[in-house]
């Protein structure tokens, strides 16, 4: 299994953690940090080429976004979020999207969530709502948003996503969370908005635009796929600290030997379960994506496997992250220490609800 740290320059992975520190202590990464996510493109491996996208294939989407994570959780998390939204290019009209896309600081914030509502009206849809947790807030110029469809004021069971100009949007600075503290994931609310019709679109279905397989897999497991690479990135980078910190230990105290050799083998049981986990995952959306090129049918009991592997991987990254937190001793429990952060991060980013529980 590779390791993330394979995917990344040694002066990006310097440029992410010289910064980390300070993007938790303001809450948000910083213009460094975002400048070089700018430079690389990052925020378009999913757009689409006619967009000016790199549409990447998704195994190495989840490679780079791994190794994002593996550098920094916050970093990675709100990159995965960004690129994430980006992909609905795909699903506007080719026209709006090379308009809207074409920039290179593009990032969508947004929610999934259909915690709004949407009014058709000549033109477009009236939309109002609330939503939470809008990754990358502050560097966002679109909003997206999930909506129940609306007739004559009364709720329907459809459902409509919407691009909102960030200016159209009001955030509310609510994040103040556990670990991801520089995600920036704020609320934010939508009040009496005309969204053309241009600007929705639909996720339930493979777009009508694009050829690409990326944007033929279903949402879901696309989604947690992206999820669970980003949770075992930061569980990577756990270890890698761990590691350093024996070598810390050996150095500082040689007497002390009878100790170490317990420490070493439990981080390589903990290395050794993870990158199993993670090399399942690989592999069984790697299978999916060559049968997708290859224009076969992948069916449902693939793509269950998908989510399934990507839940296990979330659900491995912490436990065994969590076996091997008490080896850390006191350099984990200092909430400015970069193992507490991570520590921190990987205990966020599992609540997330596409990667908890872990179904029996």
């Amino acid at each position: 299994m590779q390791d993330p740290s394979q995917f990344l320059a040694e002066d990006d992975i310097y440029i992410i953690r010289s910064y980390s520190a300070a993007a938790e202590a303001q809450g948000a990464l910083t213009p460094a940090q975002l400048q070089l996510i700018y430079e690389r493109k990052w925020f378009k491996i999913m757009i689409p080429l006619y967009a000016g996208g790199l549409e990447l294939s998704l195994p190495q989407i989840m490679q780079i976004l791994e190794a994002a994570a593996w550098a920094d959780g916050s970093f990675g998390w709100a990159l995965n979020l960004g690129a994430g939204a980006n992909m609905f290019a795909a699903f506007l009209p080719p026209e709006i999207a090379k308009k809207l896309f074409i920039h290179a600081e593009i990032c969508i914030a947004g929610s999934g969530a259909l915690s709004g509502k949407a009014e058709k009206v000549d033109g477009g849809y009236l939309v109002n709502g609330s939503w939470r947790y809008a990754t990358g807030a502050p560097h966002a110029q679109f909003f997206s948003i999930s909506c129940l469809l609306t007739e004559n004021g009364e709720p329907t069971s459809k459902t409509q996503s919407f691009i909102v100009p960030s200016h159209q949007v009001t955030i509310t600075d609510l994040w103040n969370s556990h670990g991801l503290k520089a995600t920036a994931s704020h609320d934010f609310k939508i009040e009496d908005v005309l969204v053309p019709d241009d600007f929705s679109f639909n996720l339930t279905e493979p777009s009508i635009f694009a050829d690409s397989p990326l944007y033929k897999i279903p949402f879901l497991p696309l989604a947690e796929a992206l999820l669970a690479v980003t949770m075992s990135g930061m569980g990577c980078h756990f270890i890698d600290l761990l590691k350093s910190l024996l070598k810390e230990k050996i150095q500082a105290n040689p007497n002390r030997s009878k100790d170490y050799p317990a420490m070493e083998t439990a981080i390589q049981a903990g290395e050794a379960t993870l990158n199993k986990v993670r090399d399942d995952l690989y592999k069984t959306v790697s299978e999916a994506w060559l049968r997708y090129e290859g224009g076969e049918t992948v069916d449902e009991v693939e793509l269950d496997q998908i989510i399934s592997d990507a839940k296990r991987c979330a659900f491995v990254t912490r436990t065994e992250v969590d076996k091997l937190y008490p080896w850390a001793g006191m350099d984990a429990i200092i909430p400015e220490s970069e193992l507490n952060r991570v520590w921190r991060d990987i205990h966020t980013a599992s609540q997330h609800i596409l990667l908890s529980p872990f179904p029996n």
